[in-house]
């Protein structure tokens, strides 16, 4: 089917945008990124300008599947259903667990001269329901029927978790928000609560739709990008490793189970039955 093989395009397409700019980025983070004061140089100026207008043509590139799929729809699929959807969305699970089992062991030192009550409760908030996303996606790999109900109830609770965990970036103050890497991090979590939030839908109604399908892709890019070139030179920098950079450790596994969904959103595609109907009636009219 030919609208399968466009979509697998968009995907495809999304994969080699995110590491172009992911390795981009990386080569002007060793160029002119300074680590331990977190700015850049003022000579990368333009390079920086040149990759925020490239990324935001992508995405405007991408967001163009939605005008092809004017006239298809999406069957229904779980993750359940083959291995590679179970592995990430197992793995996804595991990483939010990890991720909140270390937090509790450093809380006192993530509130530690943090005055602003505000903060404080976006920062309890976002360590509480990562533990509610952890069981949504070990359930969702699971597809034990007997859960189906509880899996469909909390899958609105990730988005939530989505919304406090841009509240506590955005408000943590020791950020600088002039900072280029800051500006991308609240850009990928806000596509990632959108994608949250389609899935959500999705696990309510059965029926993914064409935004789940747009947003998967924007997430997918923007994480790359993001979460990237900070693991890899995490290795050799003494990057910030503060709690909302450890929470920014599930963007990296949100990467592996986009990729999951837009496999199975290109494969289960299909012609509306509406304009099949319409489709049929236009053929036997023009035979008759």
């Amino acid at each position: 089917m030919r609208i399968k093989k466009i979509l697998f395009g968009y995907f495809f397409l999304a994969i080699l945008s995110g590491i172009g700019l992911a390795v981009w980025r990386t080569v002007l983070m060793v160029r002119y990124y300074d680590p331990y004061n977190n700015e850049y140089a003022h000579q990368a100026d333009a390079s920086l300008q040149s990759l925020g207008l490239t990324f935001a043509a992508i995405l405007v590139i991408l967001a163009t599947s939605a005008i092809i799929l004017k006239h298809f729809e999406f069957g229904k699929f779980s993750a359940s259903e083959d291995q590679f959807s179970v592995f990430t969305s197992s793995l996804l699970g595991f990483v939010f667990l990890a991720v909140g089992i270390f937090v509790i062991f450093c809380m006192d030192q993530i509130m530690e001269g943090h005055i602003h009550s505000f903060y404080r409760f976006a920062q309890t908030a976002t360590h509480a329901l990562i533990f509610v996303c952890a069981v949504y996606f070990v359930l969702n790999a699971a597809g034990n029927a007997r859960f189906e109900n509880v899996r469909k109830k909390i899958s609105i609770v990730i988005p939530v978790w989505g919304v406090a965990f841009l509240m506590s970036s955005y408000l943590n103050p020791p950020d600088n928000y002039g900072d280029y890497n800051r500006k991308l991090c609240l850009v990928a979590v806000s596509a990632l609560i959108l994608f949250f939030l389609y899935e959500a839908e999705m696990a309510l109604k059965g029926k993914a739709s064409t935004a789940y399908f747009v947003f998967s892709l924007f997430s997918l890019v923007a994480s790359m990008v993001y979460m990237i070139p900070n693991f890899v030179l995490m290795a050799y920098w003494e990057l910030s490793t503060d709690v909302n950079r450890i929470f920014e450790a599930t963007l990296l596994g949100t990467i592996f189970y986009t990729c999951a969904c837009l496999r199975n959103l290109c494969l289960s595609v299909k012609v509306r039955e509406k304009a099949e109907k319409k489709k049929k009636t236009k053929k036997e009219n023009t035979a008759q």
